[in-house]
């Protein structure tokens, strides 16, 4: 994702429009009645100040937002998405813990007057992962990077490098980012014998491995919930299992949860939204790969899926 622009419905905040590479917040002094003023002072904190609180960053006590020159002030960040969509983010100052999100089609949008929201005024706090801004956010970037990686799949050859890879870096960085929803969904997660060398791109791995997080989270009971992941050495493969607790898949589904669009009985009767991508694209990007893939489930039982990375040396490794 990548900032565009942040403005305000009050024409005296001046918009502020971000480069496609690396932005610098530079403060100067052209002003002759105050060139002894302290150019550490002119406002870039302020600048990332207001990023942070657009990011949906709790409002500190003492914020500048909190003067009475800003207490009408509503903010707007455009971000653009990895699938090329424009999602803004809308916040005001007055009711901070409330929530707007919009996705369009075109950049440079002005929303300041826009009534139709995608998602409207979503608490903060919100306990509830389906109305949570946060895990919202966590859900769109997922759904864009569902996208971006769907585009790719069918030139996967071109974009990756087989490397040697520590497995509990791969499984970590999946961790990570699926943070959020781990937090906010009360799952606890276990890891173990992960101390294992495969070789693989660990950019595909990371999605594959986050692809299949999301599902135990998606799909987790109602209490006690856990997620397992461990691995094995075989003779010929390094097994990674990925095990949960939850509600499980109905053993007549088994056969078809890899096919596209698939969403089975649970993605019916959960009220959960689901694409049927998610484990489609697993088994294709495994299958470029040369990654073995393999799921078990007992309903009300949970799930485990199994990735096999092969040993050997017909990839070309580069260290």
């Amino acid at each position: 994702m990548k900032l565009v622009k942040l403005y305000s419905n009050d024409s005296r905040f001046k918009e502020v429009k971000f480069g496609r590479g690396f932005n610098v917040i530079l403060g100067r002094i052209y002003d002759e009645a105050i060139l002894d003023k302290d150019s550490h002072n002119l406002g870039k904190s302020s600048l990332i100040e207001l990023i942070d609180f657009m990011l949906l960053k709790q409002i500190k006590s003492n914020s500048y937002l909190k003067r009475n020159q800003f207490i009408n002030h509503v903010f707007f960040l455009e971000i653009e998405l990895d699938n090329g969509k424009y999602l803004t983010i809308k916040r005001a100052v007055k009711t901070n813990t409330k929530i707007s999100f919009k996705i369009t089609d075109i950049q440079n949008n002005c929303l300041v007057n826009e009534t139709e929201w995608d998602y409207t005024d979503l608490p903060l706090s919100s306990k509830d992962p389906d109305k949570n801004p946060k895990n919202i956010l966590d859900k769109i970037e997922n759904y864009t990077e569902q996208a971006l990686f769907y585009a790719r799949s069918n030139t996967v050859e071109k974009d990756y490098i087989i490397r040697k890879i520590e497995l509990k870096d791969i499984v970590n960085a999946s961790i990570l980012k699926n943070k959020t929803q781990l937090i906010q969904n009360k799952i606890s997660i276990n890891t173990k014998e992960l101390d294992r060398i495969v070789y693989t791109d660990s950019k595909w791995c990371i999605f594959i491995i986050s692809q299949l997080l999301q599902n135990a989270i998606k799909y987790s009971k109602s209490e006690n919930k856990q997620i397992e992941i461990y691995s094995e050495e075989k003779r010929e493969n390094t097994v990674l299992h990925i095990k949960d607790n939850g509600i499980g898949i109905n053993k007549k589904e088994l056969t078809r949860v890899f096919e596209k669009g698939f969403t089975g009985e649970n993605g019916r009767i959960t009220g959960k939204k689901s694409t049927g991508i998610g484990l489609y694209l697993c088994q294709k990007l495994c299958k470029k790969l040369c990654i073995g893939i393999e799921i078990k489930s007992e309903k009300k039982l949970g799930t485990e899926v199994q990735l096999f990375f092969p040993k050997g040396s017909f990839f070309n490794i580069r260290d």
